[in-house]
Protein backbone atom coordinates (compact mmCIF):
# COMPACT_ATOMS: atom_id res chain seq x y z
CA UNK A 1 0.00 0.00 0.00
CA UNK A 2 2.82 2.38 1.06
CA UNK A 3 4.26 1.56 -2.75
CA UNK A 4 1.04 2.20 -4.29
CA UNK A 5 0.92 6.03 -2.34
CA UNK A 6 4.10 7.34 -2.97
CA UNK A 7 3.88 5.70 -7.02
CA UNK A 8 0.18 7.93 -6.69
CA UNK A 9 2.09 11.19 -5.44
CA UNK A 10 4.81 10.97 -8.13
CA UNK A 11 2.52 10.17 -10.80
CA UNK A 12 0.13 12.63 -9.74
CA UNK A 13 3.19 15.30 -9.47
CA UNK A 14 3.82 14.23 -12.89
CA UNK A 15 0.79 14.60 -14.30
CA UNK A 16 0.26 18.45 -12.85
CA UNK A 17 3.67 19.85 -14.17
CA UNK A 18 3.50 17.71 -17.65
CA UNK A 19 -0.19 19.26 -18.51
CA UNK A 20 0.70 22.80 -17.04
CA UNK A 21 3.74 23.30 -18.99
CA UNK A 22 1.92 21.49 -22.23
CA UNK A 23 -0.87 24.32 -21.94
CA UNK A 24 1.75 26.51 -20.84
CA UNK A 25 3.49 26.19 -23.87
CA UNK A 26 1.10 25.65 -26.57
CA UNK A 27 -1.98 27.56 -26.25
CA UNK A 28 -2.82 30.40 -27.65
CA UNK A 29 -3.20 31.86 -24.41
CA UNK A 30 -0.84 30.15 -22.99
CA UNK A 31 -3.61 28.68 -20.71
CA UNK A 32 -3.03 29.34 -17.06
CA UNK A 33 -0.08 31.22 -17.52
CA UNK A 34 -1.72 33.57 -19.28
CA UNK A 35 -4.47 33.75 -16.65
CA UNK A 36 -1.27 34.39 -13.53
CA UNK A 37 0.16 36.93 -16.09
CA UNK A 38 -3.90 39.01 -16.28
CA UNK A 39 -4.49 38.25 -12.30
CA UNK A 40 -1.39 40.13 -11.71
CA UNK A 41 -1.07 42.76 -14.50
CA UNK A 42 -4.71 42.73 -15.30
CA UNK A 43 -7.13 45.15 -15.59
CA UNK A 44 -10.97 45.24 -15.97
CA UNK A 45 -13.59 46.83 -18.13
CA UNK A 46 -16.56 46.64 -19.36
CA UNK A 47 -17.23 44.38 -23.02
CA UNK A 48 -20.00 43.45 -25.31
CA UNK A 49 -20.94 40.01 -26.96
CA UNK A 50 -20.72 39.96 -30.57
CA UNK A 51 -20.85 36.68 -31.52
CA UNK A 52 -21.48 32.99 -29.66
CA UNK A 53 -20.62 29.22 -31.36
CA UNK A 54 -22.61 27.12 -29.21
CA UNK A 55 -21.45 24.29 -31.28
CA UNK A 56 -17.75 25.31 -31.32
CA UNK A 57 -16.90 24.67 -27.95
CA UNK A 58 -19.52 27.25 -26.72
CA UNK A 59 -17.18 30.00 -28.51
CA UNK A 60 -18.32 33.51 -27.45
CA UNK A 61 -16.66 36.70 -29.17
CA UNK A 62 -16.62 39.71 -27.17
CA UNK A 63 -15.20 43.46 -28.11
CA UNK A 64 -14.16 46.34 -25.59
CA UNK A 65 -12.82 49.79 -26.11
CA UNK A 66 -9.81 51.30 -24.89
CA UNK A 67 -8.85 54.97 -25.84
CA UNK A 68 -11.65 54.68 -28.86
CA UNK A 69 -10.11 51.59 -29.87
CA UNK A 70 -12.20 48.92 -30.04
CA UNK A 71 -10.22 45.47 -29.34
CA UNK A 72 -11.90 41.73 -29.78
CA UNK A 73 -11.68 38.28 -28.17
CA UNK A 74 -12.74 35.16 -27.45
CA UNK A 75 -13.75 32.33 -24.57
CA UNK A 76 -15.11 29.57 -24.27
CA UNK A 77 -18.47 31.60 -22.06
CA UNK A 78 -21.39 28.77 -22.55
CA UNK A 79 -23.50 30.71 -20.62
CA UNK A 80 -23.61 34.54 -22.47
CA UNK A 81 -25.91 35.90 -24.81
CA UNK A 82 -24.97 38.09 -28.12
CA UNK A 83 -25.50 41.48 -26.95
CA UNK A 84 -24.77 41.22 -23.38
CA UNK A 85 -22.43 42.93 -21.16
CA UNK A 86 -19.38 41.71 -20.13
CA UNK A 87 -16.68 42.07 -17.54
CA UNK A 88 -13.28 41.57 -19.31
CA UNK A 89 -9.93 41.61 -17.91
CA UNK A 90 -6.91 42.33 -19.93
CA UNK A 91 -3.29 43.79 -20.32
CA UNK A 92 -3.18 47.35 -20.87
CA UNK A 93 0.25 47.33 -22.31
CA UNK A 94 -1.13 44.60 -24.78
CA UNK A 95 -5.08 44.42 -24.90
CA UNK A 96 -5.50 41.54 -27.39
CA UNK A 97 -4.58 39.43 -24.21
CA UNK A 98 -7.54 38.92 -22.71
CA UNK A 99 -10.58 36.86 -21.71
CA UNK A 100 -14.08 37.68 -19.81
CA UNK A 101 -14.68 37.57 -16.07
CA UNK A 102 -11.95 37.27 -13.51
CA UNK A 103 -8.57 36.21 -14.70
CA UNK A 104 -8.10 34.93 -10.85
CA UNK A 105 -11.74 32.80 -11.50
CA UNK A 106 -10.17 31.06 -14.82
CA UNK A 107 -6.60 30.34 -13.18
CA UNK A 108 -8.14 28.70 -10.67
CA UNK A 109 -10.37 26.07 -12.73
CA UNK A 110 -6.90 25.20 -14.71
CA UNK A 111 -5.43 24.85 -11.48
CA UNK A 112 -8.03 22.49 -10.00
CA UNK A 113 -8.35 20.79 -13.25
CA UNK A 114 -4.52 19.96 -13.49
CA UNK A 115 -4.95 18.68 -9.79
CA UNK A 116 -8.06 16.22 -10.33
CA UNK A 117 -5.91 14.84 -13.02
CA UNK A 118 -3.53 14.42 -11.01
CA UNK A 119 -5.30 12.77 -8.30
CA UNK A 120 -6.98 10.58 -11.31
CA UNK A 121 -4.93 9.44 -13.91
CA UNK A 122 -2.12 7.86 -11.86
CA UNK A 123 -4.26 5.13 -9.96
CA UNK A 124 -5.89 4.32 -13.57
CA UNK A 125 -2.28 4.44 -14.97
CA UNK A 126 -0.89 2.08 -11.99
CA UNK A 127 -3.82 -0.73 -12.15
CA UNK A 128 -3.19 -0.85 -16.06
CA UNK A 129 0.32 -1.00 -15.51
CA UNK A 130 -0.46 -3.87 -12.45
CA UNK A 131 -2.81 -5.69 -14.87
CA UNK A 132 -0.31 -6.25 -17.68
CA UNK A 133 2.71 -6.95 -15.48
CA UNK A 134 -0.03 -9.84 -13.74
CA UNK A 135 -0.80 -10.93 -17.21
CA UNK A 136 2.93 -11.15 -18.45
CA UNK A 137 3.76 -13.00 -14.89
CA UNK A 138 1.22 -15.43 -15.49
CA UNK A 139 2.09 -15.44 -18.91
CA UNK A 140 5.75 -16.48 -18.50
CA UNK A 141 4.98 -18.86 -15.79
CA UNK A 142 2.09 -21.12 -17.83
CA UNK A 143 4.90 -21.10 -20.92
CA UNK A 144 7.43 -22.62 -18.44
Amino acid sequence: MKRFLIMWLLGGIATIVATATLTGLTLANHGWWGYLTLTRHGVTIDGVVVRTDPQNHCLAEYTFNIDDRQYRGGAAECGVTVGEMVLVTYLPESPMHSCIGSARDHLTNELASFAAGGVIFPPILIAAWRRRRKASTIETTTQI
